[in-house]
């Protein structure tokens, strides 16, 4: 499984590095409630502007890194350490700040870039090729098929994390080159593999 020392690691950020679950409900449902109060102006710039304002209060206060998160970013300290999210900015960056990761990651990816959105590969061969890297250099590390799927699509050993959910058995049929029950477990195929 994508043996060799690697010097790109790309991770999703919410769900992967981020228990970000409780913090997601509630902004959306913040967004819906001022919806309900003003339709008629439901478009995505006010939408954004509700979220920042949520975000401006709240702090993401309900968002922690996942047990093993600061032991993985440890272990690959020295590689190119890269975020490739769905989160736009400056909600990505705020996010990555609070958590205490900026200083880890050395390239960002958001949603609110002008590549297609995952799991279209455009995304993570800038990165790779940011990075100077080949394919068989990187290692793309996500919670979701469709992580999976656009590390396939890039020619990426890829990484499914499960985190201990009920969804393990649908993430192992996503077809992820290696299956981690949590990053605990990760760090250790990683170690084991020589990444």
């Amino acid at each position: 499984a994508g043996g060799g020392m690697k010097r790109l690691i790309i991770y999703d950020l919410d769900g992967t590095l981020a228990d970000t679950s409780q913090e997601l409900v509630l902004a959306n449902a913040y967004v819906l409630s001022q919806l309900a109060a003003s339709p008629g102006h439901a478009d995505a710039e006010t939408a954004e502007a509700w979220l920042a304002t949520y975000y401006a209060h709240h702090a993401y206060e309900h968002s922690r890194l996942y047990p093993g998160a600061r032991a993985l970013l440890g272990y690959f300290h020295g590689r190119t350490q890269a975020i490739l999210t769905e989160r736009p900015n400056p909600f990505a960056r705020e996010l990555m700040e609070v958590l205490g990761i900026l200083g880890d990651v050395a390239d960002l990816i958001a949603g609110d870039s002008p590549y297609p959105g995952k799991p279209h590969p455009a995304s993570a061969l800038a990165l790779m090729a940011r990075a100077g890297v080949t394919p068989a250099e990187a290692l793309l590390i996500g919670d979701r098929a469709i992580d999976v799927e656009t590390g396939r699509r890039a020619g990426i050993c890829t990484v499914a994390v499960a985190h201990d959910r009920a969804m393990a058995s649908a993430l192992r049929a996503s077809g992820p080159d290696v299956l981690a029950e949590d990053l605990p477990h990760l760090l250790a195929l990683a170690k084991r593999h020589g990444w």
